[in-house]
């Protein structure tokens, strides 16, 4: 569920860029919700980790919806964007992710700081998670 729901956000991003309005977060959160059917089949240290990781990408998901308003760096959000899949793969292959990291001076946007340490939360509870499996 988890793989499902970053591929919704890598989804919103491409709709984002493009300017399509897009009602694929309601998907997103249909496969949160599996998460918490099996949340007493799970340790806890196992899903409180994948909370943190869920939550920061939800974080990035707000950001996205507010996109439409804003003038947005297109490099920048192509570069999420594969890094996204790439944090997909690794939860898809059980393995740890490497975190993001960026040459561009970023800032002087708010939003794209918030997006990086929110995209960057995630994948280190990511790998927390994959020292426990």
């Amino acid at each position: 569920s988890f793989v499902l729901y970053i591929g919704v956000i890598v989804e919103e991003i491409g709709h984002a860029i493009n300017k399509f309005d897009s009602d694929t977060v309601r998907y997103g959160t249909v496969h949160l919700n599996m998460l918490r059917s099996y949340r007493r089949m799970i340790s806890k240290n196992m899903m409180r980790g994948s909370m943190k990781a869920t939550v920061n990408l939800r974080n990035i998901q707000f950001v996205l919806n507010h996109l439409f308003l804003l003038d947005k760096d297109e490099e920048f959000w192509l570069s999420i964007r594969d890094h996204l899949k790439l944090y997909q793969h690794s939860i898809k292959n059980k393995q740890i992710c490497l975190l993001y990291t960026t040459t561009k001076n970023i800032d002087h946007d708010y939003s794209e700081v918030y997006v990086v340490d929110k995209l960057n939360k995630s994948i280190k509870s990511w790998n927390k998670l994959c020292e426990l499996i």
